[in-house]
């Protein structure tokens, strides 16, 4: 069986392989730069053939020429020479015609000579390029063919034009020797001689036509990018040629001008584009191995056609080496992924392209030496390339690209806040999916996370339609279904038709069970905010709903079950009307079908019920005992519930038993510490506990302020700080006009508000309350060391300065719409003599829209949407 099951296996393996992304190598595997050598060495035998055929060209050239001109020099020798009858020992001198005839002869003959030379000592440098270099490794080899290369390219070029120009020189200096000594010969007769003339003309005529030609076709090369005419003298005077077009253009000779305009605007483009890239990947002398590693690897595979070629280098194209890079090769890295996704590579070049966003995680650069997680490395342009080509890739494949999710999370860990994604990356491709389907089931602080928890809910919602239930059942294994349900009900931005098949998938069958379990996250509702659904708008009471709609007949609500955080989160968005229906249900406490037979019941024996009796001193005393004993902390068991049911049974009592316990807690244990079990520990909100703190503060609000000072917000739950602000609004009221609290820190407190997603309808009152301290002492203490990166860039605030003024234009042409808040603008800073809940000095810093609070009513709050962030300074133009 074991054999079979081997033999199976093998056959698959090939029958998939085509299929499959290549292994992932480094950049310096030495199979990569084998072949990529091996593509350098061939790419450098064509230049070296083109070279060579140059050469052999030109000493072929040279020496039929050579030929040709030592037949007429020496006839031009002889005139230099004494006639043999003569008896002088020196000849006498030849005319000025002969004299330049043998000049040019002359000439003709040592250029052809140095042309020679050159092209023996061209083709043994031609030959030296195709030898083996020094190398211990295949990189180190290629890297120094290619080093070889580039010394010897920019030479041997100039020495194919040195070759080509000397040649025609020669010949030049030859043709004029020989016109010269064709007229002089011409008119050497006493007589005329038509046909010597005529034939003298021809020859003149048929020189300058050639000259012409080849002066036309220089000057082309030179107005013209990549002319097959180009040659080092055009190139010589290509800028002088530019400059007189660009003359003769602006006094409107030589095309319109719209059309010059157009044509040079696209020429410059075309040549900024392509010198821009070729620049790129040129060798600098401060370059590290690696860069020029990148540089090389990405010239051979951009100028190959070769398949092979590309299946090598595509297992090498590592995308931590271009991050590490960073951005100054950020073109060369896309021209390249875009040349491996060209259409003529194959199906596993594009995949093993894909495979790499895989490897990404696994690079050893994002940990120090001692093997810790570098804290410096943060999101960056490419990283969040990275990240977009996995959401892009998940999407195309329908949530079927399941490998792609933990690279997914890893690089969305590099954001603020999502450090929490980092562990989830390393685990397997399901219970990374699990993992991220679970992320917001957190109390913490949390970044931008949409995206991939989106497409985790894409991805089961695709496994449904394709009817693969089993691997959703899978994917939820690693995870406890109650912290699923819980993050897509907390969740910001998915409506709930988008996550009802996952929340039924999880349901189903397990209605009760499933409740039972989510009680007490229901009786104790974190902040939930609505979404953009106008018909589903509470995502919590849509499950509530769906829990209803799908529970057997019969079904009770479990005991433990405290709807008031629930009803008071549908208080606070005005939607008793869209939610009153299910949320009596779950009141009732029994099926909707048998609320006639429980009404008529309660109306029957309604009136055999009678208030409880008050306490009695003994139980007063117990009462007062147990939460002195919370207060002093000599239980350290308690729990959240103990807090809470000794709070609420204080609240129940009559005013007079309220005022007898309260008065005896104070007078066991200090003011301070009842205030902090009120505010920070209970859990409750401020309406419920808030008649206990103004009992506990009354005439000692001062003394209780000074005592809490050290309030560190970063200990407590959004929904306490909430509380707190609202206890400092309660004191504000109550202190003298001229009190200070010069102990009294701030810094996190309002770092919180505004990170912190906060409600609406609290966001005036608390950011009111902040500035009447900080006109009150507490500003002294206000932190001055934060993060650059949180600042406001001084572009963006003259920008939101400039639409700001927009704004009040656009207000005062449309009195009826509520563009700008009244009393926007900042007054001159007087301090008030009494305190103010509302100072206008201070709003600006506090007018900025919370993370993710939804804007329920429909209509922009132009208030929260111009403020800043940039931190509490007088400077006016820094606000």
């Amino acid at each position: 069986m074991n054999k079979h099951t081997t033999m199976l296996q093998t056959l698959e393996t090939d029958a998939t392989k085509d299929d499959k992304a290549y292994e992932g190598r480094k950049l310096g595997d030495a199979q990569t730069w084998n072949t990529l050598d091996k593509e350098m060495l061939a790419k450098i035998k064509v230049m070296v053939e083109e070279w060579r055929e140059v050469m052999h060209i030109s000493l072929l050239s040279i020496a039929l020429f050579l030929t040709v001109v030592t037949a007429f020099i020496s006839s031009v020798i002889q005139m230099f020479m004494t006639p043999p009858g003569s008896s002088s020992t020196r000849p006498p001198l030849p005319t000025v015609p002969t004299q330049l005839v043998a000049l040019f002869y002359y000439l003709a003959l040592i250029t052809s000579i140095s042309n020679s030379v050159l092209c023996v000592l061209g083709m043994q440098w031609a030959a030296r390029l195709l030898a083996t270099p020094l190398g211990k490794t295949n990189l180190e080899r290629a890297l120094a063919r290619e080093r070889r290369m580039l010394s010897a390219e920019g030479k041997m070029r100039s020495l194919k034009g040195v070759l080509v120009w000397t040649l025609l020189l020669s010949i030049g200096f030859f043709v004029l020797g020989f016109l010269i000594q064709l007229w002089d010969l011409t008119f050497s007769f006493a007589g005329s001689a038509p046909i010597l003339i005529i034939g003298g003309m021809l020859a003149t005529g048929t020189t300058f036509v050639i000259l012409g030609f080849i002066m036309a076709t220089t000057i082309q090369a030179a107005l013209t990018e990549n002319s097959p005419f180009e040659s080092p003298l055009s190139n010589a005077i290509k800028p002088l040629m530019r400059w007189i077009r660009r003359c003769v253009r602006t006094r409107g000779l030589y095309w319109t001008e719209d059309n010059g305009q157009t044509d040079e605007r696209d020429e410059s483009k075309d040549t900024t584009d392509a010198e821009h890239g070729e620049d790129l990947i040129q060798w600098k002398k401060d370059d590290a191995t690696n860069i020029l590693a990148l540089k090389t690897y990405a010239k051979l595979v951009l100028n190959t056609n070769d398949a092979e070629v590309l299946d090598c280098a595509a297992s090498s194209f590592e995308y931590q080496q271009w991050h590490d890079a960073r951005d100054s090769l950020l073109p060369v890295f896309h021209a390249l992924r875009e040349r491996f996704l060209a259409t003529d590579t194959s199906f596993r070049v594009k995949e093993t392209v894909h495979k790499q966003l895989v490897y990404l995680k696994d690079w050893d650069g994002w940990k120090d030496p001692e093997e810790y997680w570098r804290s410096d490395m943060k999101a960056s342009e490419s990283t969040r390339w990275c990240q977009a080509r996995c959401y892009e890739l998940i999407y195309s494949s329908r949530g079927s690209r399941r490998d792609f999710f933990p690279p997914f999370a890893f690089l969305a860990y590099l954001e603020e806040d999502n450090q929490d994604l980092r562990r989830w990356a390393f685990r397997s491709d399901e219970e990374c999916i699990a993992s991220i389907l679970c992320t917001f089931d957190s109390n913490q602080e949390l970044g931008d996370r949409e995206d991939i928890f989106r497409h985790a809910v894409r991805s089961c919602d695709c496994l449904f339609s394709d009817g693969r239930t089993d691997d959703v059942a899978a994917i939820l294994s690693h995870v406890d279904p109650t912290s699923v349900l819980r993050s897509l009900v907390r969740n910001p931005d998915m409506w709930w038709s988008q996550i009802r098949d996952l929340v039924a998938f999880i349901v189903k069958g397990n209605e009760v069970e499933i409740l039972d379990e989510m009680a007490p996250f229901f009786s104790h509702l974190p902040e939930i905010g609505v979404v953009s659904d106008k018909d589903h708008p509470l995502l919590v009471c849509e499950f509530l709903e769906d829990i209803i709609r799908e529970s057997p007949f019969g079904f009770t609500p479990p005991a433990s079950l405290d709807l008031s955080p629930i009803l008071d989160l549908v208080r606070q968005n005005s939607l008793f009307q869209r939610y009153a229906k299910s949320l009596v249900h779950y009141l009732d406490g029994v099926d909707a079908r048998t609320s006639a037979e429980i009404m008529t019941f309660s109306q029957y024996y309604i009136s055999a019920f009678i208030s409880l009796p008050e306490l009695s001193d003994e139980e007063c005393d117990d009462l007062a005992h147990q939460i002195c004993a919370l207060v002093t902390k000599s239980n350290p068991k308690a729990t959240v519930t103990d807090f809470k049911g000794l709070i609420l049974e204080v609240l129940e009592i009559g005013d007079e038993q309220r005022d007898c316990v309260v008065t005896r807690i104070l007078s066991e244990v200090r003011r301070s510490d009842v205030v902090s079990l009120l505010v920070h520990e209970s859990h409750l909100t401020w309406t419920r506990v808030g008649d206990l703190v103004k009992a506990a503060t009354r005439d000692h609000e001062l003394e209780v302020l000074t005592a809490i000072s050290d309030f560190h917000p970063s200990k407590f739950p959004n929904h306490t700080m909430s509380v707190f602000l609202d206890f400092l609004g309660h004191l504000v009221i109550s202190l003298p006009s001229d009190f200070t609290v010069p102990s009294l820190n701030l810094s996190r407190v309002i770092c919180r508000i505004v990170r912190q997603e906060r409600k609406r309808h609290t966001w005036r009152k608390h950011t009111d309350t902040i500035v009447a301290y900080l006109d009150h002492g507490a500003f002294t203490n206000i932190d001055r060391v934060y993060l650059v990166e949180e600042r406001t860039s001084d572009t963006t605030r003259e920008r939101a300065i400039f639409y700001r003024e927009k704004l009040k234009t656009r207000a005062a042409q449309e009195p009826g719409m509520p563009y700008v808040p009244e009393g926007f603008d900042q007054p001159p800073p007087v301090v008030m003599v009494e305190p103010q809940l509302s100072p206008e000095k201070w709003r600006n810093y506090f007018v900025i829209v919370p993370r993710r609070t939804m804007l329920v009513d429909g209509e922009p709050d132009i208030e929260l949407e111009l403020g800043t962030t940039e931190g509490l300074s007088h400077d006016k133009s820094r606000a």
